[in-house]
């Protein structure tokens, strides 16, 4: 049974829904579609277990969001591409029939992303999200400098960091805001985290790459004793206010995301390809 989470503001997504149902009918397969806006899959646990394939129909934020369902229920994710950049996506409007074909046949490629599992202790709230490509910390409404305290299970204390905010990224999220903030490009297989000052108001406190079998703690300090506010996101999706004192535990999720790619394409080839370097 196949899973689709679709995102209807995108415009191809309009024509390409009522032809992927066809193909998924054609094929004898059972399937759902989600507007992905719900962010939630309709079936308890012991439905999902009939569940054999996720599919997202969009952009890369349609995807992220279909990545923590396909990572709640330990499924493989397939991207059909109908919106900008598309670096997470297997296929795009004009060969997804291919490759869906092949999907469905257990032929295509098939490629392990790390993933976070955030622990969030925001005042009286302790709070778990999933997240594929980062966790950022920056400033809410006030424009006000922050200061963060970092440590890990492994080494304890590490740093104090003062700036506009921090993003914590996985080896998939260094394509993404992190790379918008001088940080270095990972490829997927490395087990890695990222810590990445946002404007850091010291030039020695430079982007830093850890080995992703700790856990790393982040804890939002008062500046110059004065009270601090802040926003978390995760993905860019889910927000979160956070205050001076609040903490998020952050360390690798047990299982990784099976992320079905293109049998044409590497990594490589669509940094190639997005970013333009053989232009």
């Amino acid at each position: 049974m196949i899973l689709v989470f679709y995102n209807e503001r995108k415009p191809l997504v309009a024509k390409v829904l009522p032809e992927l149902k066809a193909f998924l009918k054609s094929r004898r397969q059972n399937f759902r579609f989600i507007e992905v806006k719900s962010l939630k899959i309709p079936c308890g646990p012991q439905e999902s277990a009939h569940w054999g394939l996720v599919i997202s129909l969009g952009g890369d934020g349609t995807l992220l969001a279909a990545a923590r369902q396909a990572l709640v229920y330990d499924l493989p994710l397939m991207g059909i591409n109908l919106g900008g950049l598309g670096f997470l996506s297997a296929a795009d409007q004009g060969d997804w029939k291919k490759a869906l074909g092949s999907a469905l046949e257990r032929r295509l490629p098939r490629e392990e992303r790390l993933a976070l599992l955030a622990e969030l202790h925001l005042g009286k709230r302790h709070i778990r999200h999933l997240a594929l490509n980062d966790c950022v910390i920056r400033s809410g409404k006030s424009p006000r400098m922050l200061e963060f305290e970092i440590s890990t299970d492994r080494y304890g204390y590490l740093a104090r960091v003062h700036g506009d905010g921090l993003i914590f990224a996985t080896p998939t999220g260094s394509s993404a805001y992190a790379l918008a903030v001088g940080g270095p490009l990972v490829e997927p297989r490395i087990p890695a985290f990222l810590i990445l000052p946002m404007a850091p108001h010291s030039l020695t406190q430079r982007p830093l790459v850890l080995d992703a079998g700790q856990t790393v703690t982040i804890k939002l300090l008062a500046y110059r004793r004065e009270p601090a506010k802040a926003m978390v996101f995760l993905d860019g999706q889910i927000s979160l206010n956070m205050a001076s004192g609040d903490s998020i535990v952050l360390k690798r999720h047990p299982k990784p995301l099976v992320l079905l790619r293109s049998a044409k394409h590497t990594y490589f080839d669509y940094l190639r390809e997005k970013l333009h370097w053989a232009a």
